[in-house]
């Protein structure tokens, strides 16, 4: 049995060798991630500014209405008023005039709360504008931190490489 042992070689630890270093892919492929999303979300801006823009001429739009409802409720009193003092009209008349005044009220009532629907819808646009900016904003600096990454590693692959 000593013979068996005695024929046995000591093993020879391997040289060792450095491994070549791979440059590692993955912070390129989440840039690219990143990138995409940053397209989405400029996409995503140009939807909401228009969206914006249309909601701000629809508020300046139930103004005006609200405007010309309250000139138009105001002229009809006024002509009422002075045909009724005038004694141009009898007092089944005014009664008449002052039924469409209360209607014509009732009209601006209606064209303020259309206004301020309007109003809130644009603020909420506004809000969600900005929020896709804020956003944005966070995914550029994301991108710009990976591209920092990716120079390091460039860099300290080059270095090491060099040094070999």
């Amino acid at each position: 049995m000593s013979s068996l042992i005695s024929k046995q070689r000591p093993r020879r630890e391997a040289h060792s060798v450095q491994e070549p270093v791979r440059p590692n892919h993955q912070i390129q492929v989440v840039k690219k991630v990143r990138d995409l999303r940053v397209q989405k979300l400029e996409a995503e801006i140009v939807h909401a500014r228009e969206q914006c823009q249309v909601s701000r001429a629809a508020m300046r739009a139930a103004r005006v209405r609200v405007e010309q409802a309250q000139v138009a409720a105001d002229n009809h009193w006024q002509e009422a008023l002075a045909a009724f003092q005038s004694m141009a009209i009898n007092s089944k008349e005014f009664v008449a005039r002052k039924f469409v005044h209360q209607q014509l009220k009732l009209q601006i009532a209606i064209a303020r709360n259309e206004a301020r629907d309007a109003v809130s819808k644009a603020k909420a646009d506004r809000a969600g504008l900005s929020q896709i900016r804020k956003e944005l904003q966070q995914q550029r600096v994301q991108v710009e931190k990976l591209v920092m990454l990716r120079d390091f590693q460039v860099a300290e692959l080059e270095r090491t490489v060099g040094l070999n």
